[in-house]
């Protein structure tokens, strides 16, 4: 996926990955030496990108070539505020962390982002990032639809979320047709769904059926689907399933967020009540 629709762009003539280790690192140094980029490969060890003084390695790598790719998980709100002088992080939803619990969000913003030089715009759309140095990065308001500001930067991160790997599977030979978005459709035990019934014999786990694009979640779901293969009945239970923000220090919950819970409360017809400690 990442090595094809190359454009006629010209890459930095010296480059370096870090993380290329791993597949999608090697898909992009692959990528990029295609383009006749001259590419140095750092694996994650070579590079302690989630120590003190990360910023000021990064910093140094980028005076001595044209272009580092990060591939590596790192503290970006540790780290990136010591690369530049000014950071801009741009979330399309109504606050940072959306999916986090909004008391943990909130406080990871008052000790990760605030101290820090990084500006956050929240409920814009980047609509519009034509290719160019500087970098232009158009933020619209998704109610009007009207650009709102232009921001120029010298470089842009973009994390907007992955898609599957599922165009190549043949899965027109059994008749099974993805989404919209190219997830495999499952039930809750897992197995692929044809005209709303499961097809014998044929299970999808992991990030093709988009249920949650978790590694530990796609582990979860192998287990249960080799049970189910071997004659049991099990499903997953998601709210059992944790999930993290590999900031530093790093942020994590399992189970619903407040909102959430409430929202089911007042579904079903019982009270929730919240409990908070510190420690």
């Amino acid at each position: 996926m990442l090595e094809h629709g190359l454009t006629e762009a010209a890459a930095p003539a010296r480059t370096v990955v870090v993380g290329a280790g791993g597949f999608v690192g090697g898909a992009i140094a692959r990528n990029l030496e295609a383009r006749g980029a001259n590419v140095t490969r750092l694996g994650r060890g070579e590079v302690d990108l989630l120590s003190d003084g990360a910023g000021e390695k990064l910093a140094g790598m980028l005076t001595a070539v044209d272009a580092v790719v990060l591939v590596s998980a790192i503290a970006p709100t540790k780290n990136l505020g010591m690369l530049r002088d000014n950071v801009t992080m741009i979330e399309a939803m109504p606050q940072l962390m959306p999916t986090f619990d909004p008391d943990i969000a909130k406080q990871a913003e008052r000790v990760l982002i605030k101290p820090r030089d990084i500006e956050t715009k929240v409920g814009l759309w980047a609509t519009k990032i034509p290719p160019g140095s500087p970098v232009l990065i158009e933020l619209t308001n998704p109610e009007t639809k009207e650009v709102v500001v232009t921001l120029e930067v010298d470089a842009c991160l973009v994390a907007t979320g992955r898609i599957p790997a599922t165009k190549n599977l043949d899965l027109n030979m059994v008749a099974v047709e993805t989404d919209r978005r190219g997830f495999i459709p499952v039930d809750e035990h897992l197995a692929v769904m044809r005209d709303g019934k499961p097809v014998p014999h044929l299970y999808a786990i992991g990030d093709a059926n988009g249920k949650m694009m978790l590694a530990h979640s796609a582990s979860a779901q192998g287990i249960v689907a080799v049970d189910n293969i071997c004659g049991a009945s099990r499903t997953v239970d998601y709210n059992a399933i944790p999930a993290a923000a590999f900031t530093h220090p790093e942020v994590s919950f399992v189970g619903m967020t407040e909102p959430a819970a409430k929202a089911k409360a007042k579904e079903e017809g019982y009270e929730v009540t919240s409990v908070r400690s510190y420690f």
